[in-house]
């Protein structure tokens, strides 16, 4: 079975169709207290340009082609919007990247009823609020069902609901090491295979070179967070009909937040935000050896490091227990037709080939997209495992993906205010970043924060 990473395991909280079912009847958050909260993720729209840019994509289409708008952050993606314009005659697709306010400014179109795009990208996260507030065209009646088996089955739990497909998977959130081999040999350090050796190759880096950090704890990143805790065993909601767990105090919790105090009080890590220009210079200048990278960052970080370029690497991740193999994702992408569209047949056909069609993910599969697709028709196959990036040299480095370990997360889905408690683990962060709290009393603040919030949104809290 392809990707070891999401499979799911024996022993696991729930199936995949009782996922779906505990999902779907759980209590809406409302949209409007959503908007405030929404936070830009990395990891959840790719690297977003900073401002908002328009293409050409729509030009050389036929007069009286059905225009239709799309939404996304990826870079290089008009690659395939160009493509399917020129082998679609009759649909006019024109491409938009809305920068890093896309996710609050796509939730106020959704809100409002105008102003949202044809086709949107958007994270994981928030399908069971998009489908709830009927944001979104099912497009089971334009053959999605059809394209069911490209999919892993958790991608395809994710967008479904009820016997409606709300969006197409496009791509996964998988994590590995990316590491500057170069200055790891120079330095006489070892790839750290368990959390306890990162913070012992940490030790020795600062001894030596007092400046040089191992990691970094990005403070803008609450994705690297709320994922890393599930490698650790840890839970940050489970989800049973209407009852809610909240995770952040368990003992697997525990686990993960003093690993990352000790690489903190002892100044093993860095306090960079990520994809920051401090973050790319503390890269290319060797301050920071390692970063913990989903699958389609190494493509974009390649484009920033020059200077060092085919010096990097990419490993499994470390462990908690040494000997293991588990996994973390960040999540990843699909995309919709939103429910103001005028041309749901046509924005459904761009949709299932842009995510389905080996044309368009032969473009998106590498740079300057770089993405790891979640369709099984590409990301398995040996055009895709056998690349190699300037980045990281002779490495087939998906290959390191394509290995990782189970994602114990995929075994409850999403909590059910996905965007809410990463903002407000976000702001917690920066706390954390700035000495003020360990993140042992971050988790302890979250926690409470969390337990009464689902309250509030009329959940049962039990286990916490």
């Amino acid at each position: 079975m392809r990707l070891s990473w999401h499979d799911r395991s024996p022993g696991r909280a729930a199936s995949a169709s009782q996922g779906l079912k505990l999902r779907r009847v759980l209590v809406a958050v409302a949209a409007t207290s959503m908007t405030a909260t929404l936070v830009t993720s990395t990891s959840a729209f790719g690297a977003a340009v900073s401002q908002r840019v328009a293409n050409v994509s729509g030009d050389g289409c036929s007069s009286g082609s059905v225009n239709l708008t799309f939404w996304s952050g990826v870079t290089g993606i008009n690659s395939a919007v160009v493509l399917f314009n020129k082998t679609h005659p009759g649909i006019c697709v024109h491409w938009l990247n809305e920068g890093p306010t896309v996710f609050a400014k796509l939730l106020d179109a959704m809100k409002t009823g105008t102003g949202a795009p044809d086709i949107t990208q958007f994270n994981y996260s928030l399908m069971y609020l998009y489908e709830q507030n009927h944001y979104l065209v099912n497009l089971a009646q334009y053959g999605a069902n059809a394209v069911q088996g490209d999919f892993p089955s958790y991608a395809w739990d994710n967008v479904s609901y009820n016997g409606g497909v709300y969006a197409i998977p496009q791509d996964s959130g998988v994590y590995a090491l990316l590491y500057n081999a170069t200055l790891m040999k120079k330095y006489g350090l070892a790839v750290p295979t368990t959390w306890a050796q990162m913070i012992t190759e940490g030790e020795a880096l600062q001894a030596a070179h007092p400046g040089v950090y191992i990691n970094d704890f990005a403070p803008n990143d609450s994705v690297n967070v709320l994922s890393g805790m599930t490698q650790a065993g840890a839970r940050d909601f489970v989800l049973n009909g209407t009852k809610l767990s909240v995770g952040f105090t368990s003992m697997a919790a525990e686990q993960y937040a003093s690993v990352w105090d000790t690489l903190l009080s002892k100044r093993l890590v860095a306090t960079v935000p990520d994809f920051s220009t401090q973050w790319f210079n503390d890269l290319q200048n060797g301050q920071i050896l390692t970063v913990m990278a989903q699958a389609w960052a190494p493509s974009y970080i390649g484009s920033s490091l020059d200077k060092t370029l085919g010096d990097w690497r990419v490993a499994p991740l470390p462990q908690f227990v040494a000997g293991q193999n588990i996994g973390m994702n960040g999540g990843g992408s699909p995309e919709a037709v939103t429910s103001q569209t005028k041309y749901p047949k046509q924005a459904a056909e761009f949709d299932i080939w842009l995510n389905t069609s080996k044309a368009s993910l032969s473009l998106l599969d590498k740079p300057p997209s770089g993405l790891f697709p979640m369709a099984t028709t590409v990301s398995a196959s040996g055009a895709f495992l056998n690349q190699r990036l300037p980045l990281t040299g002779s490495q087939e480095l998906y290959r390191v993906y394509e290995n990782s370990g189970p994602d114990p997360g995929f075994a409850s889905g999403y909590g059910p205010f996905a965007s809410y408690a990463g903002s407000e683990a976000g702001n917690a962060m920066d706390l954390v970043a700035q000495g003020r709290e360990t993140v042992k009393q971050m988790f302890a603040s979250l926690q409470s924060e969390f337990v009464s919030y689902a309250k509030q949104q009329g959940f049962t809290i039990v286990g916490s």
